[in-house]
């Protein structure tokens, strides 16, 4: 059984963990997207007539920080909480979600391909890690059924 003190240890490393994946895990990711330097160089545009409007820069893809701390939150939780399953079910709801703008987007799905990867391993590794620590907090935490 489960005391106290020893609950309120397993949430704290539990909270670590996931505030460690979230937030290192972001750093990660941006910093392997400026090292990948994904996007599509474009040509300056040519001059403008006065009557006309100048041209919107392209789209960039809204959300993805928000996304990506999502899935790193929903990842290493299943991972620390031994429901893998859940891996495969969040990947192809981020990958459901954006397939029409990768579809739209030139250079898109390259960045997409290269933050998912990045933002997946950094959650698996962290995920294992917390893992390990709830067991070693609590030895017997996995062999329970709840």
């Amino acid at each position: 059984m489960i005391n106290h003190p020893q609950l309120a240890l397993l949430l704290a490393n539990w909270a670590a963990f996931l505030l460690i994946s979230i937030g290192l895990g972001w750093l990660i990711t941006v910093g392997v997207l400026r090292i990948a330097q994904v996007t599509k160089s474009v040509a300056p545009p040519e001059p403008i007539p006065k009557l006309e409007r100048k041209p919107q820069p392209p789209e960039v893809m809204r959300g993805g920080t928000l996304i990506g701390i999502l899935e790193r939150f929903l990842i290493t939780s299943a991972i620390m909480s031994g429901f893998f399953s859940l891996i495969p079910v969040v990947l192809a709801i981020k990958g459901l979600g954006r397939y029409p703008e990768l579809k739209s987007a030139p250079g898109a799905s390259e960045r997409f391909i290269i933050g998912t990867l990045t933002s997946v391993a950094v959650a698996v590794v962290i995920g294992m890690i917390g893992r390990e620590a709830l067991a070693y907090v609590d030895p017997g935490l996995f062999n329970r059924a709840f």
